[in-house]
């Protein structure tokens, strides 16, 4: 850290000086006047950010500073990782290097003392667009994004003085507080593009209240208003109110139905209130084809259109209808589409030159790992005595909708199903326990005939057969389920005791295409209870999780697992080809070196 006494109003170098005297973890002396440690702050300083700064407000950015030291070779920055520090280099020199849009890499410039760099994923939480190098040993100072963020949030005068470059737009309110957030948002996933459908979408919807205003109209022409007079006033309160009632379920409508381009995946949303809500993703590595449609002259008139967005063919799709600026959007997401995949490439490359320079035995720091896919909860510890016969019980009579075992979530329908799937046995039980027990108040003599034998046999049979009835039912609730595995889904549906046999379908995650969430009608909206579509590139053509509890929970689990399974099928193969690629070269190395011995001979 940092610690300064204090800032003065002196200008120029002597003020600058008394900043860094007591500079802790950086005892180096200046080689040449462009190390001096003021001269560095004083570029600090200058940067457009902080150029608004009171003097004391920039002694509290001053005192964020950290000191860093990098061997040489290590990767400081690597493109598309997630660094958001600020760096300024006190020491040494760097190479920039990033992969443009044709996956190849190319040489950025240097870096030397003095040069201030990632600025813009300081200010915007942005993964990094360049990868930076040590040339040689490197010394940074370094502000992390998130102390600067609580710097601001204790000082918001700070805040209301930053100079926010041209170039960053809307980096500011993006910085600290007004960051999109949704429930379906993963950890560290950025929002990049959300929009809603035209406004004029709205107001096409507005029809009905065109209809109500030439019906007040004509209620106001003499002949009708003559006869309607007395029941005027309730009229135009009945319209005025449908017209009101109309216009807000349309907006809600309308506000409930967005899509979103995030740095990982394109998304439609689609919601009506208390009737439907449906979920559509696709991740953005997987996209193969972007394209838009203008249905008619009109859509040209007002720039609007559908965008639609494509992974293997045209069963696994998300379509973004009547959008403004259609044409912008398809470039935004192209541009991310190759973002991503520069960034890609860039890890890739990065793992490679750390290979091979421990190949040739160069001095080396790892690459920046990727990601770890996400971690099964460990087991639960085994119950014995009678918690775990209670717990036995409960997951016999009660099941689990969504339980994980080791590696294994096992979802089951929802217990709403199981209502509907009873109700009838369950009905006629209850009918005829009550009328016995009616019977039985209400009118002695009767019951004594009805609790006689034969009829009482005949009444105990029928109760048996309904109980019989009942637990079929809810046995075959109970044993369809839906299983989650690291590598694959399955789809088990056993009839119950195995009278009828058992229906097993699987697919491998890695022919997943698409994942799908819907929940339809008052009472699947109410009880958080829908279908979890899957589509496969696989000869199994679509697996649906019918019924399930909280179905965009399950579709984020299918989907995570989805991007764990193919992170590491990547990662594997990856591997294998720098093992080749390295064994290639160390070949070659031994060669060239044996060749070079026999000429000397």
């Amino acid at each position: 850290m940092i610690a300064l006494d204090g800032l003065t109003r002196r200008s120029s170098k002597d003020a600058y000086q008394a900043m860094t005297d007591d500079i802790q973890g950086d005892p180096l002396p200046a080689d040449n006047p462009t190390d001096d440690p003021s001269s560095i702050l004083s570029k600090l300083r200058n940067l457009t950010l902080f150029t608004l700064l009171t003097d004391e407000q920039f002694r509290l950015v001053i005192g964020l500073l950290r000191t860093e030291h990098v061997a040489q070779g290590a990767l400081l920055l690597d493109q598309g990782g997630t660094n958001t520090n600020m760096y300024i280099l006190r020491r040494g020199r760097a190479a920039v290097r990033f992969i443009d849009t044709r996956e190849l890499e190319r040489l950025g410039g240097f870096l030397n003392v003095g040069a201030i760099f990632n600025e813009n994923s300081f200010l915007t939480g942005a993964r990094n667009d360049r990868s930076v190098e040590a040339v040689n040993d490197l010394t940074v100072w370094y502000i992390p994004r998130a102390d600067f963020s609580a710097l601001l949030d204790k000082s918001p005068d700070i805040e209301a003085n930053l100079a926010y470059p041209m170039s960053q737009d809307a980096a500011a309110p993006k910085l600290v507080r007004d960051e999109r957030s949704f429930s379906w948002q993963r950890q560290g996933e950025s929002i990049v593009l959300f929009r809603k459908k035209h406004p004029i979408v709205f107001l096409q919807t507005l029809w009905p209240v065109l209809g109500l205003l030439i019906l007040v109209i004509i209620i106001l022409l003499p002949p009708v208003h003559a006869v309607l007079q007395p029941a005027q006033n309730w009229l135009f309160a009945v319209i005025g109110l449908l017209s009101i009632v109309w216009v807000a379920l349309q907006l809600i409508d309308w506000q409930n139905d967005y899509y979103a381009v995030t740095d990982q995946r394109i998304l439609h949303r689609e919601r009506v209130l208390f009737i439907r809500d449906e979920q559509d993703e696709l991740p953005v590595s997987r996209i193969q084809d972007v394209r838009v449609d203008r249905p008619n002259f009109f859509s040209f008139m007002f720039d609007i259109g559908n965008v639609t967005i494509e992974a293997s063919g045209t069963r696994s799709r998300v379509r973004f209808e009547d959008i403004s600026h259609p044409d912008d959007i398809s470039a935004q997401i192209n541009k991310l589409l190759s973002y991503v995949r520069a960034e890609s490439h860039a890890a890739q490359r990065a793992k490679i030159r750390y290979d091979l320079r421990k190949e040739l035995g160069l001095a080396s720091t790892p690459p920046p790992a990727e990601p770890a896919p996400p971690k099964a909860q460990p087991k639960k510890a085994r119950r014995n005595g009678w918690r775990g016969f209670v717990a036995a019980l409960r997951g016999t009579f009660i099941p689990h909708m969504r339980l994980v075992r080791g590696d294994a979530i096992i979802y089951r329908k929802h217990w709403l199903r199981l209502l509907e799937v009873v109700s009838i046995p369950l009905t006629l039980t209850l009918l005829l326990a009550g009328a016995l027990v009616l019977v039985r108040l209400v009118s002695p003599d009767i019951s004594e005939l009805v609790f006689f034998p034969p009829l009482v046999f005949v009444i105990i049979l029928v109760g048996i057969g309904l109980m019989g009835w009942l637990v079929y039912r809810y046995e075959d609730w109970r044993n369809d389920i839906y299983i989650l595995l690291p590598d694959r889904l399955v789809d088990i549906t056993a009839s119950p005791f195995g009278l009828r046999g058992t229906s097993r379908r699987e697919a491998k995650l890695g022919a997943v295409q698409n994942v799908s969430a819907a929940t339809r009608g008052v009472l699947d909206n109410a009880f958080n209870m829908g279908d979890v579509i899957i589509l496969t590139a696989a000869g199994e053509g679509k697996l649906n999780f019918e019924r399930v509890y909280n179905p965009r929970q399950v579709q984020r689990d299918i989907v995570d697992r989805v991007d764990a399974f193919e992170m590491s099928q990547r990662e594997r193969q990856a591997a294998q080809r720098r093992r080749e690629m390295t064994e290639w070269l160390g070949i070659y190395d031994e060669l060239t070196r044996m060749h070079d011995r026999e000429k000397l001979v």
